[in-house]
């Protein structure tokens, strides 16, 4: 199979309906794939020692800005991160990727069910958007974005053996 960027650099399977999805940071990579349902999987490593109030208000609405000053300095990076993969999944899910949306889509706190409360007008006509949180990894979080009014089941598989694929020539990688 040849992997190749589509629009807005999402990567894409040529010739099929199956939909794609790929995120990085530090150490950890994912991958998510479906057939027919547009999707977006964000993971983020923790930076325990980092402050994030200052750019909350580009990112947040109010009341997640407001979630994140009640509670102990020291778990702000990690609701941070969680808000911050719920938000990219949303948006990758959705073909926007970073963008002044963020801070107007509100998701649920990290302490209940992982669901969009609130998008701004240019999104609303979106479908239905599904939100599971993944299994946390060491010093890392991860979100996943379906749009989709149905049931989402996540299978986790550990990828290691193909970290160890090497490129082809150019920007395809053969699975």
């Amino acid at each position: 199979m040849e992997l190749s960027a589509g629009t807005r650099g999402k990567p894409l399977l040529p010739g099929t309906d199956w939909e794609v999805s790929l995120s990085h940071s530090g150490p950890w990579v994912g991958l998510a794939i479906t057939k027919g349902t547009a999707i977006g999987l964000d993971i983020e490593v923790v930076n325990e020692d980092w402050d994030p109030l200052p750019v909350t208000p580009m990112v947040l609405t109010p009341d997640e800005q407001r979630e994140l000053l009640d509670i102990e300095s020291s778990d702000r990076p990690w609701l941070f991160t969680r808000l911050w993969t719920r938000k990219e999944a949303v948006m990758k899910a959705i073909g926007k990727g970073l963008s002044p949306e963020l801070s107007r889509t509100q998701v649920s706190t990290p302490y209940g069910t992982p669901v969009v409360c609130a998008l701004p007008p240019s999104l609303q006509s979106q479908p239905p958007i599904r939100l599971v949180d993944l299994q946390d990894r060491p010093g890392a979080l991860s979100s996943l974005a379906a749009l989709t009014s149905g049931l989402v089941q996540v299978r986790e598989h550990d990828g290691t053996a193909l970290i160890r694929l090497k490129p082809l020539a150019g920007n395809v990688t053969r699975l």
